[in-house]
């Protein structure tokens, strides 16, 4: 016994209407892409817009001529590594001129090795066994490096209370000044 067929019931012009809203949705998905690309815009939601910077941070940024490597020499671990790169992101977004460069000295030993005889920067181990050097960021226009050790990153309110509070902004703008200027 023959089983019926069931009639195709779609028409030609409803396929064609499918087909031209789904070729339409994917050409407005990238020109959505597009722009936002041509036209990012960084958010700072945090308390206090702690990523959010200073007009004078802007304005050195936009006054750089040549460009700025910053290199982040801080274990993955470290309670500062996210709030130092979560800053640099804000820095980059704000100028094409900086470019950062984040070398885990406990991963990356032949990178970090290479960068301390490069700058001349003493290191060791802990107790534990991490590395640490003298130096958490370096900033280096040409030959021109300025070092930034954890203590000018954070300050210490209260040494009974041990609060501390970043400075990475003010440390970084000013280590770009360092090397930028005469």
């Amino acid at each position: 016994a023959k089983t019926p067929r069931a009639k195709a019931s779609t028409s030609l012009a409803t396929k064609l209407s499918v087909s031209l809203g789904i070729v339409l949705s994917m050409m407005l998905g990238v020109l959505v892409n597009v722009f936002v690309a041509r036209h990012y815009k960084r958010w700072d939601v945090t308390t206090g817009g702690l990523y959010t910077l200073s007009e004078a941070t802007v304005q050195t940024l936009s006054s750089l001529e040549e460009p700025v490597q910053v290199y982040v020499l801080l274990p993955a671990g470290d309670p500062l590594t996210i709030s130092v790169t979560q800053l640099l992101s804000a820095y980059t977004s704000e100028s094409s001129r900086i470019d950062v460069r984040i070398t885990d000295p406990e991963r990356h030993t032949a990178e970090f090795l290479a960068l301390q005889q490069r700058f001349d920067m003493a290191a060791g181990r802990t107790e534990d066994g991490r590395v640490v050097s003298e130096a958490s960021i370096v900033v280096v226009r040409g030959e021109k490096p300025y070092f930034l050790t954890s203590r000018d990153l954070v300050e210490v309110q209260d040494e009974d209370d041990m609060r501390a509070r970043p400075r990475l902004e003010q440390a970084l703008t000013r280590a770009i000044r360092g090397v930028t200027s005469g």
